[in-house]
């Protein structure tokens, strides 16, 4: 909008007509939003801006400019919305909503100059946050950070490396609801040497799938449980020219047990 406010939407359902239709002052376009689990809260990050509503009330509980700390597309809540994380150039955090109903940073994880957190994770039960970082002017390093929210602990820290000239960004993160698991998509590198799939317990380094697409991955969905993931991609390269593309459904880790037709001593 003009007036740099973003038009926001909100419908129940089982109705066409809003819940809610209302400017939320986000001081321009939208790069990145995410709406908690049951779905009363809303957060929503332009360049230079981060905007949290709260959908029963339909007010804004918390806001806060950014100058100076770009926004890549890195924000997420857990399922309450309870916790907010969101990262930027430099660095990325945790907020925590109190009693009172506003938010505050609970958490800093600091990152050398100039690496940007491009996605970021919370499990539902805000007990894990994942971060995928980039360093600008690095086409191939794509790092991932895990961390226990309780204790603040990184649990797992590593890098996956190509080669080329085509960016090897990450697409997405996704965490079990209990923040055991998480799975990653990535546009690869120009090699091949970086899968475009991979599935984590939150504190190994042992990946629970790797799978190398054809093309970079749009979008991928994990499953509550951790158990299944469903990952859309390209025919080539995000950068490349490509058409067609693939869907795929993955089984994550394997079946401690399983039990067919009836069961007998």
């Amino acid at each position: 909008m003009a007036s740099l406010d973003t038009q926001v939407t909100v419908f129940g359902p089982d109705s066409s007509t809003p819940v809610h239709d209302i400017a939320v002052p986000t001081f321009g376009l939208v790069v990145a939003y995410e709406l908690s689990a049951v779905g009363s809260t809303l957060a929503l990050a332009s360049g230079l801006k981060l905007v949290v509503f709260d959908l029963p009330t339909a007010t804004v509980v918390h806001e806060a400019f950014m100058v100076g700390n770009p926004q890549f597309g890195a924000i997420a809540l857990s399922g309450d919305g309870s916790k907010l994380a969101h990262g930027t150039l430099g660095k990325f955090s945790l907020m925590e909503r109190d009693a009172l109903g506003v938010y505050a940073e609970t958490y800093s994880h600091t990152l050398a100059m100039p690496t940007y957190c491009r996605r970021i994770e919370l499990s539902a039960d805000g007990s894990t946050l994942v971060a995928g970082l980039h360093k600008q002017g690095n086409a191939n390093d794509a790092r991932l950070i895990s961390i226990d929210v309780p204790s603040q602990q990184v649990l797992m820290d590593t890098t996956l490396s190509g080669t080329g000239n085509d960016l090897n960004l990450f697409t997405a993160i996704e965490c079990s609801e209990d923040g055991g698991r998480f799975a990653v998509g990535l546009w690869g590198d120009s090699d091949g040497l970086v899968p475009q799939v991979l599935a984590f317990r939150r504190d190994s380094l042992e990946p629970l799938l790797v799978d190398h697409l054809q093309g970079s991955v749009t979008s991928l969905d994990l499953s509550a449980d951790g158990n299944h993931l469903a990952v859309s991609s390209k025919g080539a390269h995000a950068m490349q020219w490509g058409g067609g593309g693939s869907l795929s459904l993955y089984r994550v880790g394997n079946t401690d047990v399983t039990v067919s037709g009836i069961p007998r001593s």
